[in-house]
């Protein structure tokens, strides 16, 4: 059986640690190790994970500075050994047959993905991110990327190959690692595999990055979409038209996150500016017109962004 080397970041999750690390415990696929990466937490997940080693043999655990999460992730690839990588974050959970479904299907591509299921922290299912099964060509599964169909950014909720994985790394000191690294993998992929298989709980809780308020580190949400962008435009002309949506989609999120700063008109003059030019360019035809509208607010009025969004929200929580 082939090795799988699963790949945890740990960081301050005392309270979700341990229903993780069984989950994975459990997987019927045992060919595995189980890599704990402590960057430097500051409660007692260090110690949890340093406990579980000494029950398993097949669990590796690293204890290191905080350095972020591309740099636990990086730390665990460093000593990996498996023929296969996954990431499981440390306050999500999978299911028991996770790895033993996935290994069924990467014979036929270079990474697999499954659908994933979206839970609030008392197990209450908000949403599911469902696949389909089929397997994607190169161009295919980037574009479905960027237009965040059927196939995401996230490391979590894939089998991946580790050579792949190696070849492209998580930046240090970046947010919204995925999106720097995810179109990497598939443009380098022979064949993307997607299963509609259920395995993978993605647990929102207060305090997750996608939750949390604006801070400085927000702009790294543009840089990766225009880390994207600019790839398409010179080597994947074919995804041009799937980069420039994708751009104002992060766009629409950086601005969401942005106006929670008092100094969001400012924050997102640059970007307003590069949407003026990308306007021409955007494939209005496949734009939904909740997507239209959002994104044409974003050129003609930031403030009546903010405005619509607050109203929208208002009228959501009734």
């Amino acid at each position: 059986m082939a090795l799988i080397s699963v790949i945890v970041p740990v960081y301050g999750v005392e309270k979700y640690l341990q229903k993780c690390i069984e989950s994975i415990i459990a997987q019927t696929y045992s060919s595995i190790e189980i890599i704990l990466v402590d960057d430097g937490s500051p409660d007692n997940s260090g110690k949890i994970c340093d406990e579980y080693a000494k029950k398993d043999s097949r669990i590796k655990v690293i204890h290191q500075p905080n350095g972020g999460l591309s740099a636990a992730r990086n730390a665990g690839l460093d000593i990996a050994t498996g023929e296969y990588v996954s990431f499981v974050d440390s306050d999500d959970y999978i299911d028991d047959n996770y790895l033993s479904c996935m290994m069924k299907h990467i014979s036929n591509g270079d990474m697999v993905s499954c659908s994933v299921v979206d839970e609030n922290e008392t197990g209450t299912i908000i949403n599911v991110r469902k696949t389909e099964d089929r397997c994607y060509s190169t161009i295919e599964a980037l574009n479905e990327m960027c237009y965040e169909q059927k196939l995401g950014t996230s490391a979590c909720g894939k089998l991946l190959k580790k050579e792949l994985v190696d070849k492209n790394r998580f930046p240090i000191g970046k947010l919204y690692e995925d999106l720097f690294t995810a179109y990497k993998w598939y443009l380098d992929s022979k064949t993307v595999i997607s299963t509609s298989d259920t395995f993978y709980h993605y647990v929102h809780h207060f305090g997750s990055i996608s939750n949390n308020d604006w801070n400085d580190k927000t702009t790294d949400l543009m840089e990766a979409a225009n880390n994207l962008l600019d790839y398409c435009s010179l080597n994947c002309s074919r995804c041009y038209l799937a980069a420039v949506y994708r751009y104002f989609f992060s766009a629409n999120d950086f601005l969401t996150k942005a106006e929670k700063s008092k100094d969001y008109k400012r924050i997102f003059s640059p970007y307003r500016k590069k949407l003026s030019l990308l306007w021409k360019e955007l494939d209005k035809g496949n734009l939904s017109f909740r997507d239209y509208i959002k994104f044409k607010l974003m050129i003609v009025s930031p403030a009546l962004h903010r405005t619509t969004l607050i109203i929208y929200n208002r009228i959501c929580r009734k």
